[in-house]
């Protein structure tokens, strides 16, 4: 994608440590896997990827670090759900990266760069060649405002993104998206070999797709204009166009680009049905994410949520039940205070 609309989210993750004189490295969290232990002990020389899994989001970002990286101890700490699809990779990331600058005082790293060295540490160390959109949200939010990234040129702008009368919601399936990571190089390769038959300069040599490939692209080239029409529509404050197109972004990421799950398609319909019913309250809602579970997010009337939210969760047919969290644009990663006590 050539251009992308993000924002930064309320939820936090903080890392908060101290330099360890031993020069080994030591982490402790509440992000883990289930199962997985919470803390991890390593130094350069065994700064590879393993288990457990929550680690290597770390290392990657130590080893990626611009800078001399002495031995620290650290705690993480996040309320950025994992595998909802609200980027807790990416806040982790960055954060860690944040917090080497504030104990290394290495400041060397522009902030584009930081974000491409935080999704490198990902590609390297995670195995997901996941894209730039996270980890550039999570170091630009702003308060109040929507970013609108080009992912080529690296730059973005700041579109006002705050409205009294409406509310982002973010409604939680609670179905982790274990197969994301699987599934999204998949897309990712599909949509590179699509591309390969726009390259060739025959038209009949591009009539050729094959189906599977022609519908990766036409979401992929449908996506694009839509975010352009999108970000005009959230300049003019029109949020009925832009809930319509959000939700033709979800419909073409269920049937064209097939990263949606039976869960998400049925939030997404009572929504809609619930808005059917309500004088079209809900403007638009569409999954967010990787997909295959975690989250939908949709523009709402303030006044009418805590009764979607009933709605909702009163019809909703898979377990777990979904739970709901009101979101507001917001700020990006930032350095709160550079004084360290030692950590036993």
């Amino acid at each position: 994608m050539t251009q992308k609309i993000h924002t930064a989210v309320p939820q936090l993750t903080v890392v908060a440590g101290s330099f360890d004189p031993s020069g080994k490295i030591t982490i402790v969290t509440n992000m883990r896997h289930l199962g997985e232990p919470n803390r991890v002990i390593f130094d350069h020389k065994t700064n590879l990827p393993g288990k457990p899994i929550w680690a290597n989001y770390v290392k990657g970002v130590v080893k990626n670090f611009p800078g001399g990286v002495p031995g620290f101890c650290a705690v993480v700490v996040s309320s950025v759900p994992a595998g909802g699809g609200l980027a807790s990779s990416a806040a982790l990331e960055v954060a860690m990266f944040t917090f080497l600058e504030a104990l290394t005082g290495d400041f060397t790293a522009k902030p584009p760069e930081k974000s491409l060295l935080c999704q490198k540490a990902e590609h390297e160390y995670v195995g997901v060649p996941c894209g730039i959109m996270d980890q550039y949200a999570s170091i630009f939010g702003t308060k109040g405002k929507a970013i609108l990234l080009d992912c080529r040129a690296m730059v973005h702008d700041l579109i006002p993104f705050e409205d009294r009368k409406i509310a982002i919601l973010l409604t939680n399936s609670n179905v982790v998206q274990e197969r994301a990571e699987s599934e999204y190089p998949v897309r990712r390769k599909e949509c590179n070999q699509a591309a390969e038959y726009f390259n060739r300069s025959s038209l009949p040599a591009a009539s050729d797709m094959p189906p599977l490939l022609f519908k990766r692209a036409r979401h992929v080239i449908s996506e694009i204009a839509r975010t352009k029409e999108a970000a005009e529509a959230l300049r003019k404050q029109n949020y009925e166009h832009f809930g319509k197109l959000m939700q033709a972004s979800h419909e073409s990421l269920r049937d064209d680009f097939e990263v949606s799950c039976e869960e998400i398609n049925q939030i997404v319909a009572l929504s809609m049905d619930y808005s059917q019913q309500h004088d079209d309250c809900v403007y638009g809602c569409r999954i967010t994410g990787l997909g295959f579970g975690g989250c939908t997010i949709s523009l709402v009337i303030k006044d009418e949520l805590t009764p979607l939210m009933a709605y909702v969760k009163g019809r909703y047919q898979y377990s777990p039940e979904p739970s709901f969290t009101v979101v507001k644009p917001s700020y990006g990663a930032r350095i709160l205070r550079t004084s360290f006590a030692t950590i036993e």
